[in-house]
């Protein structure tokens, strides 16, 4: 997977999954994405790819963009 195709993985669960949704929700589209490319660079390539994985990516998406995440 290429950090492109994984960026769109860990944008698509900050803007769907309640948990994260509420959290971005201010947060501008252009913003959120080049966020979630800079983590997926930092990533790397990735061969396999869980849930938990990617949810663990938009904690740090979260972290870079300075927002809490309410558990």
């Amino acid at each position: 997977m290429t950090p492109e195709e994984l960026a769109q993985r860990i944008f698509h669960r900050c803007r769907t999954v309640p948990l994260f949704a509420s959290a971005f929700s201010a947060t501008a589209d252009d913003s959120l994405l080049t966020a979630c490319l800079d983590e997926a660079e930092f990533q790397g390539e990735l061969e396999e790819l869980g849930s938990s994985d990617v949810s663990c990516m938009a904690r740090s998406v979260a972290d870079r963009l300075g927002l809490a995440i309410a558990d």
